[in-house]
């Protein structure tokens, strides 16, 4: 009788944990802040959608501060340029502070156009501010 062939048991895991998403909101004078920080993708673009729209307030900035997130996906950038759409159509606008990773999408996508980028949480309650005024 053939000796039953050895069998192999193996159990693959990550190299590593994903940031999780994490979402905060602060208001300042002028501007609401909905920071973000992690990684945005598929299965959480739609949470970044519903932040920024959460947080969007007649007569006051909105920024978006991205700095913080490690991916972003095409389905984030969706999300982004949805609420910048809305925030528009609101009379609000949008400020985005990128991080390395959000600015390489919207660049390569060419959505970098679209958006206020600024360089900093302080650029970008600073700009609000000024676009309010005007």
């Amino acid at each position: 009788m053939p000796k039953p062939a050895p069998t192999l048991a193996y159990q693959t895991a990550p190299l590593h944990s994903p940031p999780a998403l994490a979402l905060t909101v602060a208001a300042f004078a002028d501007a609401d802040v909905v920071s973000v920080s992690g990684d945005v993708d598929l299965a959480s673009a739609e949470q970044l959608g519903a932040a920024l729209t959460a947080a969007r307030r007649p007569g006051r900035a909105l920024v978006a501060d991205l700095s913080g997130i490690a991916f972003f996906d095409s389905a984030a950038a969706h999300a982004l340029l949805e609420a910048q759409r809305a925030a528009a159509a609101a009379g609000s606008g949008l400020l985005v502070v990128p991080s390395p990773a959000v600015d390489r999408v919207l660049g390569l996508t060419g959505l970098d156009v679209l958006f206020r980028l600024c360089a900093d949480l302080t650029e970008a309650v600073t700009r609000g501010r000024a676009a309010l005024r005007t």
